[in-house]
């Protein structure tokens, strides 16, 4: 997490800490899949998945940054998706009563029930979009940065691997310790 590995880059930790917090709201956004589209609830799921590979694995693997990051923009997706719905189905709800043939009961209850249910599950999925989307961000940042780290690394290596005379000996290290040639 924010304090897993030092010698992380600072990319990797602010990716890290910020998938904790998202985290939170995809737990708190799993509501959505008690109301129909259930597209929420999925996106809730989606974003779980995502940021645990981040949380619990603590490393400067490039795959699971990346696919965090794949996993919170669909889950970011299903969020707005539910969330667009949820609004919508909440100006809808408030709008209906308005009716004359509907009673003041049961426009009460349709507004208490709206206010109750509707607002908190489509505030935390509008919430929770926009913090996939800047996690899914930060994740690509250190998954490409952790990537690149790691090509200069194997490339490093190839080169201290290449016979430089011809003779048989690879890489630097075998001509320190080589004798010098008799003349």
């Amino acid at each position: 997490m924010c304090y897993g590995n030092p010698e992380a880059s600072a990319a990797v930790k602010r990716a890290e800490c910020f998938a904790l917090a998202t985290f939170i709201f995809g737990v708190l956004t799993l509501i959505g899949i008690v109301f129909y589209p259930f597209v929420g609830g999925v996106g809730g799921l989606l974003t779980v998945i995502g940021t645990s590979i981040v949380i619990c694995y603590q490393g400067d693997n490039p795959n699971g940054h990346v696919s965090c990051a794949v996993l919170c923009v669909l889950g970011g997706l299903c969020h707005a998706a539910g969330a667009g719905w949820l609004w919508y189905t909440y100006v809808e709800a408030l709008s209906a009563p308005s009716d004359e043939a509907v009673s003041a009961d049961l426009a009460n209850a349709v507004g208490f029930w709206a206010n109750i249910l509707i607002i908190p599950t489509a505030s935390f999925q509008t919430v929770a979009f926009i913090f996939d989307i800047i996690s899914a961000v930060l994740c690509f940042k250190a998954g490409k940065l952790a990537a690149w780290l790691e090509e200069g690394v194997n490339a490093m290596e190839r080169a201290l691997q290449v016979d430089l005379d011809g003779d048989g000996d690879v890489g630097l290290i075998g001509h320190a310790n080589k004798p010098p040639p008799d003349p």
